[in-house]
């Protein structure tokens, strides 16, 4: 055999172990830049959304839009972002150089993600309407998520609720969700008790729905 076939035959012979090895990094290169283009799409979004909300909302006004509260909405983008982050992050090819950081990063990320993917089974809340012998006394009672027994009684307006005060619940329980709570309206002011928060009325509201003023 000649040099020039001996040479044709292991040109092929390598042709086609690359053709069984699968698609060459060049084919993959579009797809991997594709990939990472959406995630930062996606990242940008959802920083977007998590400044714009937080830039609205404090300890006493948040938003509520259906039964969504604005801190789950920011949660939920932090949560959205983080995932992406980490596929980006799994998506870049890790050189030899990159191997020194890329390897901490991803371990890092899969944390974040997985925490991320549990903090919904925490981010539960009830809002329920506090009547008034089954009137609407216009106030609501915000009964957040799982661990929390910090709660709070505020005033819808629009899109924004503002928090008029707030108290405690014995063993992170939910009493305004389970109809545990007593009401009294004398004239202009209505006397709020709970189980749980003693004999005597836990906070006095001023009327502010004319729903219950024939009570």
């Amino acid at each position: 055999m000649t040099k020039r076939g001996y040479a044709s035959d292991v040109n092929e012979v390598a042709e086609t172990q690359l053709e069984r090895s699968g698609p060459s990094p060049t084919r993959k290169r579009p797809i991997r830049v594709a990939v990472l283009v959406g995630c930062g799409v996606v990242l940008l979004t959802c920083a977007a959304i998590f400044i714009g909300v937080t830039s609205i909302t404090s300890d006493s006004v948040d938003l509520l839009i259906g039964s969504t509260f604005g801190w789950q909405i920011s949660n939920c983008a932090a949560i959205v972002g983080g995932a992406a982050a980490t596929v980006a992050v799994f998506t870049v090819q890790a050189r030899r150089w990159w191997l020194i950081l890329a390897i901490p990063a991803r371990i890092i990320a899969g944390a974040v993600l997985i925490l991320g993917l549990l903090l919904p089974f925490f981010m539960e809340s009830r809002v329920t309407p506090i009547l008034v012998n089954g009137c609407p006394s216009g106030y609501l009672a915000i009964e957040p998520h799982r661990g929390s027994s910090w709660n709070s009684i505020g005033v819808l307006d629009g899109i924004y609720i503002r928090t008029v005060e707030t108290f405690f619940a014995d063993d992170f329980g939910r009493p305004f969700q389970a109809g545990a709570y007593r009401t009294d309206q004398h004239g202009k002011v209505i006397d709020v008790a709970y189980d749980g928060g003693g004999a005597d009325p836990a906070f006095t509201l001023p009327t502010i729905s004319s729903a219950c003023s024939g009570h």
